[in-house]
This record gives structure tokens, sequence and C-alpha cells, in this order.
């Protein structure tokens, strides 16, 4: 799940660096640190991350085809006993899983998200740079970048979510086997 997270992070972290990349340095980068936090903070409304950072949140609690306890299921049913999606607690399994999700994409708060993107960004950024950004982000074709973002992101996240899923079942498999080797030579030799 976590995974899922750093990989929509990492497409907010290219965006933010492809414009970094464009901007032009300015020979003054001294200024107020107050001021380049507006401005940074401008920056991050005018390229619309606050909006895409909720939505990765609420989509973060959203099931697929499969409830998160079917999908776990699907990735170590050993780990769920002799629990199966067709016992009569199976409704209450889900329910747990659901809370369980509900409590991890719970983890941060836009505004939290924001002050830490702040804080991040300022150090490689003069004031000149930020308000090269936010001009292009304010403009039409800066708001067209950020919608298409907003879609490319929307239409990334089921495809990761069944990315992860798989790689999740594959290395769940490929841990099993390591477990079982090493248990049953702790059980020849118990050292």
């Amino acid at each position: 799940m976590k995974v899922r997270i750093r990989g929509r992070f990492a497409i907010a972290a290219t965006l933010t660096a492809m414009v970094a990349a464009h901007a032009q340095p300015s020979p003054s980068s001294v200024s107020s640190t107050d001021s380049k936090k507006q401005l940074a903070a401008q920056f991050f409304d005018a390229a619309r991350l606050g909006v895409m950072y909720e939505e990765l949140l609420a989509r973060c609690t959203e099931e697929g085809p499969q409830s998160f306890a079917t999908q776990a299921y699907t990735v170590d049913p050993r780990s769920f006993g002799s629990l199966t999606p067709k016992s009569s607690y199976w409704p209450d399994v889900e329910a747990a899983h659901r809370r369980y999700r509900v409590t991890v994409c719970s983890y941060s708060t836009g505004a939290e998200f924001k002050a830490f993107y702040i804080e991040h960004f300022l150090p490689d950024l003069s004031e000149a740079d930020l308000r090269v950004a936010i001009a292009f982000y304010s403009s039409p074709s800066g708001q067209l970048v950020a919608a298409s973002s907003e879609k490319f992101s929307r239409a990334f996240y089921p495809v990761a979510s069944q990315q992860m899923l798989a790689a999740a079942q594959a290395a769940t498999a490929a841990l099993q086997k390591d477990m079982k080797r090493i248990y049953d030579a702790y059980k020849l030799d118990p050292k």
C-alpha cells in the first residue's frame, strides 16, 4: 500500500523536477524565507498538487474489484488461519480490513503534505524561479498540464494497484518458500 502512495509522490516529484529543471536560476537567490514559503505555497496551489494528494488519500481507501480482505487472503491465505471468504465470519474480516485501511490511509493530511512539500522544495529554487513556475502553472497551458497530470494519476492508480497486487503475490510466495527452508533447517538444528 505504501508503495502505491510512494508512486503517486514520485509522479508529483517528477512534475516538480521538470518545472524546476526548465526554470532559469536567478543570480540572486538570497531572499526572505517567508517570501519563498509564500511563493512555494502559491506554486503548490497553482500546480494543483494538493488536489492530487487529496485524491490519493481518498483512493487509498477505495476497494477495487476485490475487497481488501480478499486481496490479502489471495496473497497469503495462511495468515487467516482456517477462515476463508466462504466463512460466515468473513463480513467481520472485511470490516476489520476496511478499518485497518482507513487507519493506514490517514497517515497524513493535505496540510501536512503541503508543509512538507514547501519545506523541501525551497532550498533548490529562488524567488525568481518560483515566480516563473507560478506564472506557468497559472496560465492556460500550465492549468492544462496540471489537469493532464491529474488525469494521468487517476488512470495510473488502478494499473499500479494491480501491478502491486501481482508483485505482492509473487513476493509473498517467495518469502514463504524462504521461510519454510529456514524453518526446516532450524527444526533439524535448533540453535
